[in-house]
């Protein structure tokens, strides 16, 4: 008769394995855990945003925090990889928020994170470059002196021939 006692854990792992859902909720216990697969000074600046392609993608409120997180990369990864095989995290991807963010207070809540909304408009990824201009504007030709301006007719001039 004591053998058909179950604990409540248990009744709910097979419930959630039967219905599919089991992977869904180590996944949240990834959040619950974060500390310890960062440590306890890095949870306190970072917090996990998702995990896409085999990449957590972290968020961090500077960009010193960005680099002691991109310094114990292997740490982190090998943490996910212990912890949570099933996730089959090889890579992360650090962005830094633009606004600041109380992450002592967060502490990865996964309401928090989940109730976040899709835009990202608060975050800035770290290496964003500006848009490339292609072409010359009558405003950029102005800017230059007059002879720098003649040498670069003249140079397109001989691109020109050389190309006939």
């Amino acid at each position: 008769m004591r053998s058909d006692i179950k604990k409540l854990a248990e009744l709910i792992t097979a419930y959630l394995n039967k219905v599919g859902l089991f992977e869904q909720s180590q996944v949240l216990e990834v959040y619950a855990s974060w500390a310890s697969i960062v440590g306890e000074k890095q949870a306190g600046h970072s917090k996990l945003i998702d995990i896409r392609h085999q990449t957590a993608i972290i968020e961090v409120d500077h960009s010193g925090w960005s680099q002691q997180i991109l310094l114990n990369k292997r740490y982190i990864i090998r943490n996910f990889q212990k912890k949570y095989p099933q996730l089959g995290v090889e890579n992360i991807s650090v962005i830094v928020s633009s606004h600041h963010t109380d992450f002592q207070h967060t502490r990865n809540n996964t309401t928090e994170i989940h109730s976040r909304p899709n835009d990202k408009t608060n975050t800035v990824p770290m290496q964003q470059e500006p848009p490339i201009k292609t072409k010359n504007s009558d405003a950029t030709k102005n800017e230059l002196p007059p002879e720098i301006q003649d040498a670069f007719e003249k140079l397109k001039k001989s691109i020109i021939e050389r190309n006939r």
